[in-house]
């Protein structure tokens, strides 16, 4: 496509107002955003990527595959300690195109209108020695640090899991019962769009098709700062029993309720407005209206396992099915408006559901030598088929995409005492950035980790892992190309204590 038609349906493009769920892009609703993340319990199952489906012998199966209990031969507890470093940043980068080639400063920030020339065609603003514009950025590099507008940061710690694990013979057969407290399920979720239009400028995918201004009406395009985010704390309760059907086969069953709450914020504060009329002429004039959202939200679930795990010499595999299950939401925020003409206050409160389907999960454990270990790990969710029943129904609310999850782990053991672990997982997101050619499958989060277990004496085990986990992404429109980066660092520390 020549740069011609590239510009007029960047004009054409001009679309209406709404909002969207998920998707870390223009500025979403508050939803479920933050709640779908990564099982991060269990330090070894950290280490190995968490390629713990097929693990067996370890109280930490309990998090992963509860029939991997099987083979515990006394009394365990266990207990972790996380801490974590999240960061979220993004880069705008708005093209000029000659129908409006002086816009994009504004939006970049190169260039910042004075307001006692609200409503002064840009154009002539333009001839004044005034008019100045202050390039910066335009690194090689879109994603990095020095190219963000803005950077922010999140810091998390405390107790991880205290899990208890006990094998009883029952009728000549083999049973492990066990139970844990878990607190590590921090919820972090963080968006911002420091150039919210309202109609967009250059996309079609928000509702609507404006057509291209021709000199004969003004199309006003409202700017805002948005930011939304989400933090709090979620504690899971899980029991489980693990059952020895043969030598070869062991299955289990877990049950896990959830409950949380969040502080939740959501911030849409206008700038102004531009005034859109005919090839290059524009006017920009500041205006105020803010809006804030902001309150809590109390989550809460009950999920079901279904695991296996058939025992070969070398070779081992597991399957483990988290039964559908429904994430409730119970919200209760207070919104304040905020205009030239006074405040506004009011209370909004409500429930909302989402509806999981059936998580099937592979695992393979192939044990080649006695000190080698390798874990290969499969996840399919289909969360395309997930239903969201929401209490209000104003606004588009994509579904979410279908996973795929690849997990792998590496252990190997120089000496008898020591273990020494890696891990890769490669995990794609619920949501579909917006411009993106592929529609079904979300952007992909990479994580590395390595970690260490040392059997200290014979009953007590240290464990601890690394893991760095990076999502990059970019939500792509005819007008700019906005690029987003997502980090988490994160240390586990454990003890097992083995009671003879």
């Amino acid at each position: 496509m020549n740069v011609f038609k590239i510009n007029k349906v960047f004009l054409f493009c001009l679309f209406a107002y709404s909002t969207i769920l998920m998707a870390q892009h223009r500025g979403d609703d508050l939803g479920f955003q933050g709640l779908q993340q990564e099982n991060y319990s269990g330090v070894k199952a950290v280490a190995l990527g968490g390629a713990y489906t097929s693990q067996s012998s370890d109280l930490n199966s309990l998090f992963w595959n509860p029939a991997g209990l099987m083979g515990l031969q006394e009394l365990e507890l266990d207990i972790s300690y996380n801490t974590s470093d999240a960061q979220w940043r993004e880069n705008q980068r708005y093209r000029p195109n000659r129908y409006f080639v002086t816009l994009p400063f504004y939006l970049e920030g190169w260039y910042v209108p004075d307001a006692a020339n609200n409503g002064i065609w840009d154009h002539e603003l333009a001839a004044d020695t005034n008019y100045v514009v202050n390039p910066t950025g335009g690194g090689n590099d879109p994603y990095s640090k020095a190219e963000a507008d803005w950077i922010k940061k999140q810091n998390n710690s405390g107790i991880g899991h205290i899990a208890v694990a006990y094998p009883i013979t029952l009728l000549d057969r083999q049973f492990v019962f066990a139970g844990s407290y878990s607190h590590n399920n921090s919820v972090q979720n963080f968006d911002r769009n420091d150039t919210y239009l309202t109609p967009m400028i250059g996309y079609s995918g928000y509702d609507g098709f404006v057509d291209r201004v021709d000199g004969s009406d003004t199309l006003n395009v409202d700017w805002y700062n948005y930011s939304s985010s989400r933090f709090g704390e979620s504690t899971t309760l899980s029991a489980a029993v693990a059952y020895q059907v043969t030598e070869a086969l062991n299955i289990g069953l877990s049950i896990n309720v959830m409950n949380g709450q969040t502080d939740d914020i959501l911030v849409l504060n206008k700038i102004g407005t531009f005034g859109l009329f005919d090839n290059n002429e524009f006017f920009f004039s500041y205006d105020t209206l803010d809006t804030q959202i902001k309150g809590t939200s109390d989550f809460s679930s009950t999920e079901i396992n279904l695991g296996f795990i058939y025992k070969l010499e070398n070779l081992d595999v597991g399957v483990n099915v988290q039964l559908p299950y429904t994430l409730e939401r119970q919200w209760k925020y207070s919104k304040t408006v905020t205009d030239t003409g006074g405040t506004i206050q009011s209370t909004l409160s409500g429930t909302d559901e989402l509806e999981f389907p059936a998580i099937f999960n592979f695992g393979v454990n192939i044990r080649p030598t006695e000190k080698l270990m390798v874990l290969f790990d499969y996840t399919y969710a289909q969360y395309k088929k997930a239903k969201f029943n929401y209490a209000s129904a104003d606004s588009l609310r994509p579904n979410w995409a279908n996973q795929n999850i690849l997990r792998f782990g590496l252990q190997y053991k120089p000496i008898n005492d020591i273990a020494l672990m890696a891990g890769y997982r490669s995990t794609p997101q619920v949501f579909i950035p917006d411009g993106s050619a592929e529609k079904d499958k979300g952007p992909i989060s990479t994580s590395y980790s390595f970690g260490i277990s040392y059997q200290v004496i014979e009953a007590v085990r240290i464990d601890a892992a690394y893991e760095l986990k990076e999502l990059r992404y970019y939500d792509q429109y005819f007008s700019n190309t906005n690029y987003n980066t997502q980090t988490l660092n994160q240390l586990h520390f454990g003890i097992n204590y083995k009671f003879n």
